[in-house]
Order: structure tokens, then C-alpha cells, then sequence
């Protein structure tokens, strides 16, 4: 919380002067911003001031005491006054508090000890209040913005004709693909992303942090009369040390809309229904930016006719392996919808394309390790159209290299049984041609002559690749050492796992882990 703001009012200098001294105000929370010798100076100060606090004598020259009290109540009611007083003066003390006076102080047996509890209190007290006003605040901006038929008028006062900054803070969630609900662990609640914004509370402003429809975070800046390119400035540097903040704490995107100008909370209800197209923009431009909503241009509500995935055609193309027409399709496809802003299309062409894509993996023979495409480990891919995008050139490519490798429709059924037994049980050091052929009731004889016209390797040689590979992928996860890989791939002697490593790979085990793995 900021310092709060004093002003004494005194005649006597004597008495300012032990006021200021008196304790250590900066310590206790608090900042003496003017001081006055009579109500009329003190009048002029505090409508140039505005300070929270006020402690004022009675007896003073021009206008006294309860006269600037009385002024002071017409026009501001949440000032918190009180009374310096001599013993002579007590009669004046119980008429102030009529006026609303919070107490009276003694001067004649003030001392730090005592004066010190009162400003304490008083802090602790202008805390709460402070933060149950702001939580009514919050409430009354929220229920404002999202209840259509409420107008000016049922604000309450504190907020009525008054312009604000607000920056419009947004969680970057994915596009539902395989159409689950999300899961709880990807959306960040409402309650701590406002948490982690007031962390950046600024001193200069008061900051309100509401609910705005469609889940997002309103941050209403209270910023004061300054140029119209300040306050940009302000807002922006503002939303970039919010979006730091979540970044750093939630390890995820948000976007932040800034609204370029001040305006009160019915403009800025007005204004958040007309561009709601801007808030879509992040689609087709990139998510994670700082977007200036204002300035951005609105798209016109034209029809524009949606973009259809030609799933028999798509699925040609990778039944005859063509990665290059995948590629241009899928690019093509993306590009007609970026340009069109089409949300719509975006998210039916994904899942399109999505159906396509698992289909597919689940065709792969169970002997083969699918690339996981589940919501838990890509979702971030799945933000906007253009990771979209690449996301699905990366994945159709890594299915068709798949189907490259196995050409699995061309293989016989005891091919592919024993493909199967030898993903499950590469590991057994003293696995045995002979052991493989009696699972599919052939001899080894005509087992290994069925597997070589079939797949044009030996079996010998299959079963050392399926063993390397399993060995990389252990290598690059850096969990395991090289004698440890060797013995879960299905070699007792390290050292010749290494020589048969070396001959697949071109490199050794240490130095393959070193260059690939988490291991340094």
C-alpha cells in the first residue's frame, strides 16, 4: 500500500514543527504532503493536495477549525479528520465530531508513545477500508460490464463520470482438439491471476482489478490528468510488467489488450462490444502480444464463406506419402483462414485435420511408438493458427515418415505378430530367433526367409534396430547410464552394446547422450 497522505493545520509553528518530529511518519505508513498556520490556506491545500489525513486546531485566524471542517464535509466525506486540541478547547472537540470528526488529540499530553499507537490504528483501519472498498468496487465494475441492461445511473457514486486506463488480461488457453474440456491444470483461476497483478501494484495509481466477461481480468488504472501519449505509455509499460509477472509465476502465455485512452466504465462497455473482433485477432496474429485495442482496426460482420478440409483428398495425399502436398495443403488451408480472421474455420479445420491425424496414428501396427498428439504434452502448440499450423506439418510429416518405415499394409499377418513381439520383448538379453518363430508356428528356417522377402532386412538386423532406437530415445531422456541402457535394451556386455551402437549410429553411446541428452 502507498503512503498515505497528511496535512496539519496549526497557527502555531512551534506545534507543526513537534508534529512532524514527533515519530517517524514514513516508517508508520504515512507522508505529510502540506502543512497550514489557518483553515483558508488549509482549504486551498487540500483541494490542491488531497490529502487522506487531516489533523487540525481549533482556534486559528481567518477561518478556524470547525468552519474548515464543515467545508470539508460538503465536499468529502471518506477524509479522515482529527482534532488538536488544548484542555480550553474540549467544548469545540464534541461539536467536531458532530461534524464527523474521527477524534481529538490533546496536544498538552501527546507523546511519541501514544501518538504512534493512534497512526497504527488509523493505518490498519484505512487498509481494511480501503481494501473493502476495493472489493466493492470490483464488484459493482464487474456485475457493471457483464449485466447487458445496466447503465450509468446504477453504478454507485464513487465510480460514476470518472475516466480510468484499463488493461483487459487474458489467459492464452488452446484450441479444444480433440473437443475434451480442458483440464483444471492448464486454466489459471481468476482469483490468482488478480493475486499476481496486484503484486505489481504501482505507488503512482490506484488500481482496481475486476472481472470482465468472456473470463477476462480487467485492471482499472486510476491515472491522473496527463497527456493522451503519456497515459499510453503508461498503460503499456504497465501491461508489460503484468504480462512478466504471469509469465514468470503461471509459466504460460496471456495476451493484454490495452485501452489507448482514458474513458469511464459505460464507454469502455461500449467499446468492448465493438471490437470484439480484436479480441479474436490473436488467432491469426500470435498470442502472448500486447495488443493496442483501440487503435486496432474492426472488422466489418461480411459472411465470408468457411473453409472446409477435402478429408478424401487430404487423406490421398498420405496414403501416397507426399509430404511436400501435405505441406503446401495444410499451409494453403491456414493461410485462406489467417487472412479471413475466421475463428470458426480455425477451430473446424483443426479438429479436421486433428480426426485425420489420429486416425491415422491408431492405423500404425501396435509394434510401432505413436507420437503422442494429447492435449496434456501439445497444448501449447495449439494457441493460435500459426503454432497450429506448424503443429500439424510437423506431426502429418512424422506419420507419414512412419508410413514410410513400415509399409505396414504390404506385410503378412505372422510378419507384423512378429514385429509385435519384438517391440515387447527387445529387452530380453537371451531372446532367440527359434523363441520368435514357435509365436507365429513357423521354423526359424522359414520364418527368417519370410522376413527378409517381406521387409528386405534380416531378422537379426531388425531386432538390433528396434534395440538402438529404444537405446537413443533412453540416452536422450538422461536418466539411465550407457551400462544401464545396455541392459535394458537387451545387451549384457556394455562394451559390445557400444561397437554395435557406434556401427548404427556413427557415434558412441557417451558421446551420443553428451551431444542429445539432459546428462552434460
Amino acid at each position: 500500500m502507498k503512503k498515505i497522505p497528511v496535512m496539519i493545520v496549526d497557527d502555531e509553528k512551534l506545534v507543526l514543527e513537534d508534529l512532524r518530529t514527533l515519530v517517524d511518519w514514513d516508517a508508520l505508513g504515512f507522508e505529510i504532503i502540506a502543512t497550514a498556520f489557518n483553515g483558508k490556506q488549509a482549504w486551498v491545500k487540500y483541494n490542491q493536495y488531497h490529502p487522506r489525513v487531516i489533523f487540525t486546531d481549533v482556534k486559528m485566524p481567518f477561518m478556524n477549525g470547525l468552519e474548515l471542517i464543515r467545508k470539508l464535509r460538503e465536499t468529502d466525506n471518506e477524509v479522515y479528520i482529527f482534532l488538536l486540541t488544548a484542555y480550553e478547547d474540549f467544548s469545540y472537540a464534541k461539536t467536531a465530531i458532530q461534524y464527523g470528526v474521527r477524534d481529538y488529540v490533546i496536544k498538552s499530553t501527546l507523546d511519541e508513545k501514544t501518538f504512534t499507537e493512534l497512526l497504527k490504528k488509523l493505518y490498519r483501519t484505512i487498509e481494511d477500508q480501503g481494501k473493502w472498498k476495493d472489493i466493492v468496487k470490483e464488484k459493482a465494475i464487474s456485475e457493471f460490464l457483464e449485466v447487458p441492461d445496466l447503465q450509468e445511473a446504477d453504478l454507485p457514486k464513487v465510480l460514476k463520470g470518472k475516466a480510468y486506463g484499463y488493461l483487459l488480461v487474458e489467459q492464452d488457453l488452446p484450441i479444444r482438439l480433440p473437443g475434451d474440456p480442458l483440464e483444471d491444470s492448464l486454466m489459471c483461476s481468476r482469483k490468482e491471476i488478480a493475486s499476481a497483478i496486484l503484486k505489481e501494484e504501482t505507488a503512482e495509481y490506484e488500481l482496481i482489478v475486476s472481472y470482465s466477461p468472456d473470463n477476462r481480468i480487467l485492471v482499472v488504472m486510476d491515472i491522473p490528468a496527463l497527456s493522451q501519449k503519456n497515459v499510453t505509455e503508461i498503460l503499456y509499460k504497465y501491461a508489460k510488467q503484468i504480462q512478466d509477472r504471469l509469465k514468470e509465476t503461471f509459466h504460460c502465455s496471456f495476451t493484454i489488450y490495452v485501452v489507448d485512452y482514458k474513458m469511464s466504465l459505460p464507454e469502455l462497455k461500449r467499446c468492448e462490444e465493438k471490437y470484439q473482433s480484436v479480441f479474436r485477432k490473436k488467432y491469426f496474429t500470435g498470442c502472448g502480444q500486447i495488443i493496442h485495442l483501440t487503435d486496432t482496426k474492426v472488422r466489418t460482420n461480411e459472411k465470408t464463406m468457411p473453409v472446409i478440409v477435402e478429408t478424401e483428398y487430404f487423406q490421398d495425399m498420405i496414403n501416397r506419402r507426399n509430404a511436400e502436398e501435405v505441406r503446401k495443403y495444410l499451409q494453403e488451408i491456414f493461410r485462406k483462414i489467417c487472412e479471413a480472421e475466421d475463428d470458426r474455420s480455425l477451430k473446424s479445420v483443426s479438429r479436421d485435420f486433428y480426426e485425420i491425424l489420429r486416425r491415422n496414428n491408431r492405423q500404425l501396427p501396435d509394434y510401432m511408438e505413436r507420437q503422442d498428439i494429447g492435449t496434456e504434452k501439445n497444448w501449447d502448440r495449439w494457441l493460435d493458427g500459426i503454432r497450429l499450423e506448424e503443429w500439424f506439418e510437423v506431426s502429418f510429416l512424422l506419420l507419414i515418415h512412419a508410413r514410410e518405415k513400415v509399409h505396414f499394409s504390404e506385410y503378412s499377418r505372422p510378419v507384423v505378430k512378429v514385429m509385435e513381439y519384438i517391440s515387447k520383448y527387445y529387452g530380453k538379453h537371451d531372446l532367440t530367433i527359434r523363441e520368435i518363430a514357435e509365436t507365429v508356428h513357423l521354423s526359424s528356417g522359414h520364418l527368417c526367409s519370410l522376413f527378409k522377402r517381406e521387409t528386405g532386412k534380416t531378422l537379426n538386423s531388425y531386432i538390433t534396430e528396434i534395440r538402438i532406437e529404444k537405446a537413443k530415445r533412453l540416452l536422450e531422456e538422461g536418466d539411465m547410464r550407457v551400462y544401464e541402457v545396455s541392459a535394458a535394451v537387451g545387451y549384457q556386455s556394455s562394451q559390445y552394446f557400444s561397437q554395435i551402437f557406434f556401427k548404427l549410429v556413427g557415434t558412441y553411446p557417451t558421446n551420443y547422450q553428451k551431444e542429445k541428452g539432459r546428462l552434460s
